[in-house]
């Protein structure tokens, strides 16, 4: 059990008399998933087999799973879940320092107003393991907040989302039938009806792009190799295997209210590797990245590559979150649109590793983080 564990059951003894925080165990797993669909899905009743498959694999099966960054629950009085912190673990690198992290994902608990407490202890029994790096970049408006007054460092340059159209009339399509609620198949059929008035008003033009680039589809361990390859660019950056990077990317697939996982290296004119991308697409609706990456000063041409790739299957707009690292080559792009999106916070033991995250030397977003997995999207109803 970790050092964190045992400072928590060590607290005072009201504290005790109203509950305890304990590592997640596998029959806990029925009352996190209930109180997961109460929490973010506003849902109570029914479970769900997919959810509950969801969190065994994300917080008990996890490659590098361990005590030490294994999740939280607080177990009431009279033992029941009341509350959780969802933990993934972290292996970073720090220049050429190994760095042991942790992604804090999932916090939540039953009663805001009567188990406010717990949210608390939860919190402080996962800081006091010591972790060189804990972050979160699923952050809410309110939850921002409060990880500042546990001493987390607020990212805003990672709290943006771009969105280029590449249809305007099937891109607002879409966004409408989102804004009111439809479901996928509905939102397709509303983004081809008007994408096929939109031949008749709109001439098709294709997107500038730098000469010999190219953006290919690649099987799975073929982009997890460029992925490792790409990110060396970054003085913080994840230190993963092709295993640990395949392991997520098949759990990231399952998001299947996003559409079908694409993952894509770009080539240059030389044919040297430029950059990988991976993206879920939605058939003639978004395609939305789930991380892109270039080596320095290809940015632009990645992102290029990538748009004109998208534009010829017929997607109607693409997204993504911001990447200080690639917002140079974003910036060259004309008819590009921001807004904000979930927030990212950052608690580090060293100086230096903050600013590094804030310029674009730290890679944070995508597969760092947890906005990647079913859980960030997935409906479970």
């Amino acid at each position: 059990m970790g050092t964190g564990m045992s400072g928590s059951e060590d607290d005072s003894s009201s504290t005790q008399q109203k509950g305890r925080v304990r590592l997640l165990r596998g029959e806990d797993i029925p009352q996190v998933a209930d109180l997961f669909r109460s929490a973010f899905r506003n849902r109570r009743g029914a479970s769900s087999a997919l959810l509950e498959s969801h969190l065994v694999r994300l917080f008990l099966e996890h490659p590098h799973y361990s005590e030490d960054t294994a999740s939280l629950v607080y177990e009431g009085a009279s033992g029941e879940v009341a509350g959780m912190l969802g933990v993934l673990p972290l292996r970073m690198r720090f220049d050429d320092t190994a760095l042991d992290g942790s992604i804090i994902s999932a916090w939540m608990v039953k009663d805001r107003t009567r188990d406010a407490h717990a949210s608390v202890l939860l919190a402080r029994s996962h800081l006091k393991r010591g972790h060189a790096l804990s972050l979160s970049d699923t952050a809410s408006r309110t939850s921002v907040e409060f990880h500042a007054a546990l001493r987390f460092d607020f990212s805003a340059a990672h709290c943006m989302q771009w969105m280029k159209p590449l249809n305007f009339l099937a891109c607002g399509s879409d966004l409408v039938a989102r804004s009111v609620g439809l479901d996928p198949p509905a939102i397709r059929a509303a983004a081809h009806t008007v994408e096929r008035v939109a031949r008749h008003v709109v001439r098709k033009r294709g997107a500038r792009t730098l000469d010999g680039w190219r953006m290919q589809d690649v099987p799975l361990e073929v982009f997890a190799h460029s992925y490792l390859s790409v990110i060396r660019r970054y003085r913080l950056r994840p230190d993963w295997s092709i295993p640990d990077v395949a392991w997520m990317l098949r759990l990231a697939s399952e998001r299947k209210s996003c559409g079908t996982l694409r993952m894509c290296e770009a080539r240059d004119g030389a044919g040297e590797l430029a950059g990988a991308c991976a993206y879920f697409e939605i058939p003639r609706g978004r395609a939305e990245i789930l991380q892109v990456l270039a080596r320095p000063r290809a940015e632009e041409g990645v992102l290029l590559a990538l748009i004109e790739k998208v534009r010829r299957e017929g997607s109607a707009y693409v997204c993504g979150r911001v990447d200080p690292a690639v917002t140079r080559g974003l910036f060259r792009i004309p008819g590009v649109f921001y807004r904000h999106g979930s927030g990212t916070v950052i608690r580090a033991r060293t100086p230096d590793i903050f600013p590094a995250f804030v310029s674009g030397e730290g890679l944070v977003g995508g597969l760092v983080g947890d906005a990647w997995s079913p859980l960030a999207s997935e409906s479970y109803v």
